[in-house]
């Protein structure tokens, strides 16, 4: 038995079976090419039985154990709390989590190049994994439900330079200071969070209308941006209705006729 083991060394060796060392773009690459290297390797003869390795597996694979049902997690998984700082600490390096799991325990996946920060089954941050010591991952929307209670910390708020913002959203933060100074830092924070629930193009198109319409406000933004998807989800008919009435169940054989109308603006205007 000693004998054989140094044997079974050489043949599991990694620079024996990656000699000469592969070249491959990424993982799915390098994957692929061993998947290709090992159906070419089922059609050799195996040495010691004489036989096609793929005819001999098609006749031994009923008696193979099952697959698993779910495929196996290529990460590795620590368990740790979230700090103070809403961060998490994998190998010397910080990555943020949203604020309302502060002192949580969580669990972190650490993939090959990607970090997953999981609250039971929920996945609640998603990093480029950090190769280097001591660096820091900040996701500044993780901190946006802070910022918005605390909006007096804005302007000195880690978490706010690390923002790549397009100009209209500073723009319209001094529009905000001009309307109200004291409530801007907020207002600012939360026109940024709709950024995050809406996306980014939506939100400036509906800046871009509170500013032309001289209204300024997070409220004001938001309502723009609820009258676009309502735009987008329904298709206007050949006749418009009122939005008053749009809500109003119609009677059997009823038509939009406007002219029913007509007579409500007559008494309107009689009145004295």
């Amino acid at each position: 038995m000693l004998g054989a083991l140094p044997i079974v060394v050489v043949i599991c060796h990694p620079r024996v079976r990656f000699r000469p060392l592969p070249e491959a773009k990424d993982l799915e690459d390098l994957n692929q090419k061993l998947l290709t290297a090992c159906e070419k390797d089922a059609q050799r003869i195996h040495g010691t039985h004489r036989e096609v390795i793929q005819k001999r597996y098609e006749r031994e694979k009923d008696r193979l154990i099952a697959l698993p049902a779910y495929a196996f997690e290529c990460c590795r998984v620590v368990g740790t709390e979230v700090n103070k700082f809403s961060q998490v600490q994998f190998e010397t390096n910080s990555y943020s989590v949203p604020t309302r799991y502060a002192y949580q325990p969580v669990w972190i996946k650490a993939y090959e190049g990607e970090i997953l920060v999981c609250h039971g089954e929920e996945v609640i941050a998603r990093h480029p994994r950090c190769l280097q010591q001591h660096q820091e991952q900040v996701d500044p929307y993780h901190y946006l439900d802070l910022l918005a209670y605390k909006s007096r910390a804005v302007g000195q708020a880690t978490a706010v330079k690390h923002f790549k913002l397009p100009a209209l959203f500073y723009d319209y933060k001094r529009y905000l200071e001009r309307r109200n100074p004291r409530r801007a830092n907020r207002e600012w924070i939360l026109v940024i969070a709709l950024a995050r629930d809406y996306g980014m193009d939506k939100v400036l198109k509906a800046m871009e209308r509170s500013i032309e319409l001289g209204v300024f406000g997070h409220e004001v933004v938001k309502q723009f941006l609820w009258q676009g998807s309502k735009s987008e989800e329904v298709e206007p008919g050949p006749t418009q209705v009122p939005d008053q009435l749009a809500c109003l169940d119609k009677p059997q054989g009823y038509e939009n006729r406007l002219e029913r109308y007509a007579c409500l603006l007559q008494e309107e205007g009689a009145r004295p």
